[in-house]
């Protein structure tokens, strides 16, 4: 065998941590089991337990026996995002939005940057005056008319500041 790690899975079978499965089923030198590879880009196998046959993710099951639990809400990503790739040290947890905005970022999608505060917020021309008015109780009050906008801005945050 190849410098992988290996470690037991379920009764007939070893699993190494890059991901190759092994069934000692109907040899005992062990079969090198060839996975399918799904629709969705990730690599499966077909294991028989005492339950049945079963079909795992072959990321799940690396991060499961060389990692630990996956806890629920938590899904298991690939870092390096190919989907085959599915080495230990390319394994890691997170949440699903966090997963899925990692992949659309992946994939050329820009987060929108949030807008910097409006600095004359609350502030209005009303001629050649800046007028300052808030929401109060749910009631829009007038605090001044200012004939600058530095004035206005020092008028309202006074304001603000006193409530």
């Amino acid at each position: 065998m190849d410098m992988a790690n290996w470690k037991d899975l379920y009764d007939d079978y070893e699993i190494s941590d890059v991901g190759d499965i092994i069934s000692y089923r109907k040899s005992r030198a062990g079969i090198l089991l060839s996975p399918t590879i799904c629709k969705d880009g990730y690599k499966r196998v077909q294991l028989i337990t005492f339950d049945g046959k079963k079909a795992k993710y072959v990321h799940r099951l690396v991060y499961e026996n060389f990692i630990g639990d996956i806890e629920d809400g938590l899904v298991v990503d690939h870092i390096d995002e190919d989907k085959l790739n599915n080495s230990v040290f390319n394994l890691q947890l997170m949440s699903i939005s966090e997963n899925v905005k990692k992949s659309l970022i992946a994939n050329g999608w820009e987060p929108k940057k949030k807008k910097p505060k409006n600095p004359d917020r609350n502030i209005s021309v009303v001629g050649d005056k800046f007028r300052v008015r808030v929401m109060v109780g749910g009631k829009r009050v007038t605090i001044g008319m200012y004939s600058n906008v530095s004035d206005a801005r020092e008028g309202r945050d006074n304001y603000l500041g006193c409530i």
